[in-house]
């Protein structure tokens, strides 16, 4: 035990082996607690910008921010993180400074931007935001990411279902991941673009002791390799390339375009035999790959241009129905939501991540599967931050608003309805 800003910090415990066994066998945690703690209301955002240099207006729920504290003059005072955790904003500062950090801050805020201070909290550190791989193919279903618990359960589902598995990248977490690959008796080689492993961090020595550690158990590492391309596709599901594949095949070709309308996800352009959709900056891989699918399911199911508002919305649900069977096809989806509900743990993100779809197209297909092969019955609800809905379906009897005409579009919903509840949540994935 050492001393730090009045705390007794727990630098070691029983050692440094036995705290490995510990994080390998078991698990470990990284408490920050010992932080500052502060809160104001998140209207007071633009208040704050007074003193720091960060964009903290602009931040959304659920999001955090590093930003530097300044004085009068410009000068920097300390560094912080402001989160937006629904209408408050969490401050986490130095744990040495962190009462004259929180007097200065109050020092030039208004009388109503009060900020509040204590330690009712639990701090605890879980990295920096993922960095995606710039390399064709990156986007297919099998290309797995892990940075949130989303990503962690794919990762676990694809570790299982795998026949072999590849590592890009032999830090502590490449390593960690290929160890647990092994462990379940799956071929794994480890792509490393240094010389060895954890170069960088630990030097030549004890780098090598690690590398021989997993190669003496079966792990292929192999060093100063670059990944130029990923090629194929996982479990079944339809990759970008088949996916452009059958655009040929209904005499189509895909092409993304930066000067669409925001309001546009894709226009078809029936002369020229083009689906034109927005740049991957403005339209990320998962929500295209489902855009071009409903535009090829009007192809595929031989719809006409519509005749009335009736046809119109038959046509639009047929083609979703179409683009969810394609990218998450019943076959591999259906054992996936038989072992998650054995497990009592059935998650949209899941399905979202394993399939690489949209989070929508993920619910849509969900609640279609539960309910024929598993006789669960569920509600969707997709609404605006104001509660409007946009869109709504129900085998289980919860009520849902309509207008005198039936429609359910353009109701707003109660503020209770979770829903509506989640899109202001700091944490909108967990129950509401």
């Amino acid at each position: 035990m050492v001393g730090f800003a009045g705390y007794a910090m727990p630098v070691q415990y029983q050692g440094i082996i036995a705290e490995h066994h510990q994080c390998r066998q078991h698990a470990a945690l990284f408490d920050v607690s010992h932080m500052g703690q502060a809160s104001l209301p998140a209207a007071s955002s633009s208040a704050l910008e007074r003193v720091v240099t960060g964009d903290i207006a602009g931040l959304k729920p659920g999001r955090q921010r590093y930003t530097l504290l300044t004085n009068a003059e410009g000068g920097i005072v300390d560094d912080l993180m402001a989160a937006r955790l629904g209408e408050r904003l969490m401050l986490v500062l130095n744990a040495a400074n962190k009462q004259a950090d929180a007097d200065h801050i109050r020092a030039h805020l208004p009388e109503t931007a009060a900020l509040t201070t204590g330690f009712d909290r639990a701090l605890l550190a879980t990295g920096c935001r993922l960095r995606r791989l710039q390399v064709p193919g990156e986007d297919l279903p099998g290309v797995l990411y892990l940075r949130t618990l989303p990503q962690a359960r794919a990762l676990r589902e694809g570790l299982r279902r795998a026949r072999d598995v590849v590592v890009v990248g032999g830090g502590f977490i490449g390593l960690e991941v290929a160890a647990a690959a092994r462990q379940l008796g799956k071929p794994t080689l480890v792509l490393e673009a240094l010389e060895v492993p954890l170069g960088r961090v630990l030097g030549e020595e004890p780098s090598q002791a690690i590398t021989a550690l997993h190669t003496g158990r079966g792990t292929r590492i192999e060093t100063r390799a670059e990944v130029a391309a990923f090629e194929g596709d996982a479990r079944g599901v339809v990759s970008e390339r088949a996916l452009t594949e059958l655009a040929r095949h209904f005499g189509f070709s895909i092409t993304r375009v930066r000067d669409l309308p925001s309001s546009t996800r894709s226009v078809t352009e029936l002369r020229n035999r083009t689906i034109f959709v927005a740049q991957r900056t403005d339209l990320p891989p998962r929500a295209a790959r489902s855009v071009i699918a409903q535009t090829l399911g009007h192809f595929a199911l031989g719809h006409g241009d519509p005749v009335d508002y009736e046809s119109y919305v038959r046509q639009r649900v047929e083609a979703n129905y179409f683009a969810g069977a394609l990218l998450a096809p019943e076959r591999a989806l259906v054992p996936l939501l038989a072992e998650a509900r054995d497990a009592g743990d059935l998650s949209v993100e899941d399905v979202r991540d394993v399939f690489y779809v949209s989070y929508e197209m993920a619910a849509h297909r969900m609640t279609n599967l539960l309910t024929r092969h598993f006789a669960i019955p569920v509600h969707f609800q997709r609404s605006n931050p104001e509660g409007i809905l946009w869109k709504a379906y129900e085998n289980d009897g919860v009520p849902l608003p309509k207008d005198r005409d039936g429609s359910l579009e353009g109701q707003r919903l109660c503020r209770r309805r979770a829903a509506r509840a989640a899109v202001g949540s700091a944490d909108p994935l967990r129950l509401h």
